[in-house]
């Protein structure tokens, strides 16, 4: 699976390439209830010769709900960009149950590719 944009996140890994995935947008996003699996956050400054130097921070987390959905978020908190917050439903990825935070090399690659997406849309 390609993106259709060059990555301007870093992760030490590929991630995993998990069979059966599936990413659909979902019009909500309440984490009451839910427990968060795992956070992420990206800071990128951005120099230009004509503008300041200005920094923005992207951030993707993972929820899972009581009935055992997965959500991501994606989100900012840039007070000079307008930004919009994001959530995707993950399907069929048959997480087991974790008792703490997911470490970066167990989130697929589907997911760093829709979040990377989601930066280029904002950046």
């Amino acid at each position: 699976m390609k993106s259709k944009k060059p990555s301007m996140l870093i992760w030490d890994d590929d991630g995993p390439d998990v069979k059966g995935i599936s990413i659909e947008p979902c019009d909500w996003f309440n984490a009451r209830g839910m427990k968060r699996i795992y956070a992420r956050g990206d800071s990128l400054t951005i120099t230009s010769v004509i503008y300041k130097p200005y920094s923005l921070t992207f951030n993707l987390d993972l929820w899972r709900s009581k009935s055992g959905g997965i959500f991501a978020r994606f989100w900012s908190r840039c007070r000079s960009w307008e930004i919009d917050d994001e959530c995707r439903e993950i399907r069929g990825w048959d997480l087991p149950e974790c008792a703490g935070i997911l470490s970066d090399d167990l989130v697929p690659l589907q997911i760093r590719l829709e979040y990377n997406e989601w930066a280029w849309e904002n950046y």
